[in-house]
């Protein structure tokens, strides 16, 4: 966080997760979001998960007066949910999109192609527990190689980057 503020100053930030509620990654978000002191313009979107919505973190961003959007999706793999995270950032002129799980990643991935958007993602966290989850993971290894940076929230996920080639 410390060098954040300076790395990208004076650029919009819009961060993207697909989230299942309040928790620590929505937390680091609000908090990223919320440090712009004047040189960030940062802005919270959320996946509107029609099949399972947690809008939560839109509204506490709100609630903490940080701009706050939720961007429709109606299934695992909706592409027009890229494709609307895409003309919001068009729109908005957004500099850098800053996704934070699996779903916001490949989200984030195919809404930056083409675009001079610079994507970056933090890496929570993979569990792995289930082969569907493990699927899932894969497709965001694979992906994420797009990313500009890819940044781990604690040293066992920078370990865990590190194995699978990400730096």
């Amino acid at each position: 966080v410390a060098g954040y503020d300076r790395l990208f100053s004076q650029r919009r930030v819009l961060h993207l997760i697909s989230s299942g509620g309040m928790f620590g990654a929505e937390q680091v978000i609000l908090n990223l979001a919320g440090r712009s002191q004047g040189a960030v313009v940062s802005l919270v979107g959320a996946i509107h998960n029609r099949h399972n919505p947690h809008l939560e973190l839109v509204d506490e961003a709100r609630r903490r007066g940080i701009q706050a959007v939720a961007f429709e999706s109606n299934g695992r793999f909706d592409f027009r949910t890229a494709a609307r995270v895409k003309k919001f950032m068009q729109a908005e002129g957004i500099d850098v999109l800053h996704t934070h799980n699996y779903k916001s990643d490949i989200v984030g991935f195919w809404a930056s192609r083409g675009t001079a958007v610079k994507w970056m993602a933090t890496n929570h966290v993979w569990h792995s527990t289930d082969p569907k989850l493990r699927l899932y993971e894969t497709i965001d290894a694979w992906v994420l190689r797009s990313a500009r940076k890819v940044i781990g929230v604690s040293e066992e996920i920078r370990t865990d980057l590190v194995k699978k080639n990400f730096s």
